[in-house]
């Protein structure tokens, strides 16, 4: 893993200096991915969102204040202009608001199906401690086929340690931070649309965050640009999946297990059916069989079958299993234990390797 994890420490900013210094080819190659992704479904110029983007920057500079000294030390260390952290860090919700422009418009109709990827997380209780996992799926030619993604080891000054899965120049993706708190994020849609605090900041921020309901707050606060999944957990406060949308908050709570993926569970984002009713959408393939697996096994869940269950696939073309062609990477949270396992690359063969807190906070 000594090729993908990176270790920074200190201030904000010089953890941010470190993984721009040793990011600074990947972030270059990623904006090039994104400038030939544009070109290729036609998804308007991630340059042309500059001006979009930078008007992002008061919110995160109010709340994430974390993520943008890292953003800001990541320029210095790639030798980047601050701008181009600026535009991959809001390269996901872009995709998202531009189509929905378009459609508004009626020059494109947006499909949803080219749009998503397909997380799919679960966490839960065992005998051996919180467990978590989760596989980040996306379009593979957007981020190098998750040939340059890396594992950040942020340690505060304070001594609170982050492990956190992203591509390189963006603060976070998913990750689990050394007070017990882990972070998974998922895709859901209801096509409800903002200009608000990107994605990609605010998944940092919560990994600020010492307790669940620190995390849940922070989320309820803030403005979203889209709708998100969070599947909270901590290894001493519970569980919570969150659902956010720009005009709609919902949370469920549990202390067994959760499962999600990208299907919305609350109520308070259901899109109204042609009677005016909030209508439920139905669960997917790998919503049901993340929790087949889970309940299975539950409360005996061990690291292994979280990885087994995370990497289920019974063939690549995503008809049953988990894990499809577009994952770009898969990982399990041990908190108790201080340890991420993780397996990044696409395909089926794909080996976990182990990264860990230094220290027992």
């Amino acid at each position: 893993m000594n090729d993908r994890a990176i270790v920074a420490e200190g201030g904000a900013f010089a953890r941010g200096k470190v993984v721009g210094e040793q990011c600074a080819a990947g972030i270059r190659k990623l904006l090039e991915c994104q400038d030939f992704m544009n070109i290729l479904d036609r998804s308007g110029s991630l340059r042309g969102w500059l001006p979009k983007a930078q008007a992002t920057v008061p919110l995160i500079e109010k709340h994430a204040p974390t993520a943008l000294a890292e953003m800001q030390g990541t320029a210095a260390g790639a030798d980047l202009p601050f701008d181009d952290i600026l535009l991959l860090v809001c390269a996901y919700d872009k995709s998202f608001l531009y189509w929905t422009e378009l459609a508004k418009a009626k020059k494109a109709e947006a499909d949803a199906a080219e749009q998503q990827g397909g997380c799919t997380s679960f966490a839960a209780f065992t005998p051996d401690g919180l467990i978590c996992a989760e596989n980040n799926d996306e379009r593979p030619w957007e981020w190098d086929e998750g040939t340059r993604d890396v594992v950040l080891h942020l340690i505060d000054e304070d001594g609170l340690e982050t492990l956190t899965f992203t591509h390189p120049g963006i603060p976070a993706y998913m990750g689990m931070n050394s007070a017990g708190l882990v972070l998974m994020w998922m895709y859901i849609d209801n096509g409800d649309r903002a200009y608000a605090l990107p994605s990609c900041v605010m998944t940092r921020e919560v990994l600020t965050k010492r307790t669940l309901a620190e995390a849940v707050d922070y989320l309820r606060s803030i403005l979203h640009t889209m709708p998100n999944s969070f599947l909270l957990a901590h290894e001493s406060d519970g569980i919570c999946s969150v659902e956010a949308a720009p005009s709609a908050f919902g949370a469920s709570y549990s202390d067994t297990y959760f499962t999600h993926a990208n299907v919305i569970y609350e109520p308070e984002l259901f899109v109204p059916d042609e009677n005016g009713q909030p209508k439920r959408p139905p669960l997917g393939q790998r919503d049901c069989r993340m929790a087949e697996l889970v309940r299975a096994r539950y409360p005996d869940i061990t690291i292994d079958d979280a990885k087994a269950f995370i990497t289920d696939s019974e063939d690549i073309d995503h008809e049953k299993g988990i894990n499809n062609e577009w994952t770009l990477a898969s990982m399990v949270f041990h908190p108790s234990a201080g340890q991420m396992h993780i397996a990044i690359g696409m395909g089926l063969e794909r080996k976990f390797e182990t990264v860990s807190f230094r220290n027992d906070n």
